[in-house]
C-alpha cells in the first residue's frame, strides 16, 4: 500500500462495510461507526487487518 490510498472491507455481494485512509508506515486514518460519539483514530494495520479480515479487501489509488 502507498501513501493516500483508501482500503475498503466489503461483505460478499460487494457492499462496503469499512474504510480507512493509509497515511504512512502502516497507519491509518480509521473511524469505527458513522456517529458523531465514535472517535476518529490512527490505528496500525495489523489492527485493523485483525478486526476487518472476514469481509474482502480492495484498495483505490489516486492516478497521478
Amino acid at each position: 500500500m502507498q501513501n493516500g490510498d483508501v482500503i475498503t472491507w466489503a461483505n460478499n455481494d460487494g457492499i462496503i462495510q469499512h474504510a480507512a485512509y493509509h497515511i504512512d508506515n502502516n497507519y491509518f486514518f480509521n473511524k469505527n461507526g458513522q456517529t458523531f460519539f465514535n472517535p476518529w483514530k490512527i490505528i496500525h494495520w495489523n489492527q485493523l487487518n485483525e478486526e476487518w479480515s472476514q469481509y474482502n479487501k480492495k484498495v483505490y489509488r489516486k492516478r497521478s
